[in-house]
């Protein structure tokens, strides 16, 4: 048997595949965009409710690092890597927490910033 490419089956063309794709990449991108909106707000929250004297541990510390967590490895898949390292590193400081640290809200501040600065291109 002989490997032989179809010729008669009508398959769409390169580019209008590629217009698809990228067409679908740019929804999923505006999508990511407004998730990183809330899950913004949701990190101000919860640094606010450290700011007031709330423990950082428990569910403040899991929804804190769920929340940063989820934004690293989003932001990395739709090329924010900025956004994605800034979470990554905050992230990260908050697995280490031993008590309350400047590092990781530091950290945290400059992750807020880095999504400020991707909504306002946006």
């Amino acid at each position: 048997m002989t490997d032989s490419i179809r010729t008669d089956v009508d398959t769409p063309s390169t580019a209008a595949v590629n217009t698809d794709f990228e067409a679908r990449l740019i929804e999923l991108r505006r999508r990511f965009v407004e998730r990183t909106r809330r899950d913004g707000e949701a990190v101000g929250r919860l640094c606010a409710r450290w700011d007031r004297g709330e423990p950082l541990a428990g569910d403040l510390l899991r929804d804190l690092s769920r929340t940063v967590h989820g934004l690293s490895g989003a932001a990395g898949v739709f090329g924010f890597d900025e956004i994605s390292e800034a979470a990554h590193r905050a992230e990260m400081s908050l697995r280490s927490l031993d008590g309350p640290s400047s590092d990781a809200r530091a950290l945290l501040d400059g992750l807020i910033r880095e999504l400020e600065t991707m909504w306002a291109a946006a």
